[in-house]
């Protein structure tokens, strides 16, 4: 299995690691790639905001490989409902607020609630701005042609995505998720709603 990891500098970029008589097929069907260059849409955040960047690889991962058509639209229904199960089981044993374990996480071996948690939070944004008529990736666009800068703070992050969906979609989820203790209640009806 391939394993990467952001190199952050000028220009930003990837470092994968992988077996070298791994084929073409097994390197595009699996997800470490997609995560890792997922994690270049948005700045370097603080080890608090790690939910948010974690959260939002693991979720863009999963429509990146759906969009491409490396996995089905049921394929990506079944990764997210399992993901998300993970991300619950775990939290019956990490129940620190979100900001608090993300700042901890390597130690507490937390990954599987703080990625989870944090992809909760980016569904839950997409749901919202399907309603306005947007869409999640709409508005990384938009970031990333006006606002993206190499490092900031998740408050400012998040203040921005407000400005650019004219919406308080993202401070009003901010506010519920950074100190949540609880894992929040994704149902499979709204990750089929997912466009």
């Amino acid at each position: 299995m391939p394993w990467g990891s952001v190199r952050r500098g000028d220009p930003d970029g990837i470092e994968l690691h992988f077996d070298r008589f791994a084929s073409f097929t097994q390197l595009r069907d699996d997800w470490t790639l997609y995560h890792e260059m997922a994690h270049l849409y948005l700045p370097l955040l603080p080890y608090s905001g790690f939910w948010l960047s974690e959260g939002f690889a693991t979720y863009m991962q999963n429509i990146i490989m759906r969009d491409s058509k490396v996995i089905t639209r049921k394929q990506f229904i079944q990764r997210l409902s399992a993901g998300l199960e993970r991300g619950r089981q775990q939290t019956r044993t990490k129940q620190q607020p979100l900001s608090e374990l993300a700042d901890d996480m390597w130690q507490q071996g937390a990954q599987q609630r703080v990625y989870w948690s944090g992809s909760a939070f980016f569904i839950e944004a997409e749901l919202a701005l399907q309603q306005q008529g947007q869409s999640l990736t709409q508005l990384i666009k938009r970031y990333r042609e006006c606002c993206y800068s190499s490092k900031t703070t998740a408050k400012k992050l998040i203040t921005t995505f407000d400005q650019l969906s004219r919406s308080a979609i993202f401070s009003t989820l901010y506010a519920r998720y950074t100190q949540r203790t609880d894992f929040p209640d994704i149902t499979r009806e709204q990750l089929i709603l997912l466009r």
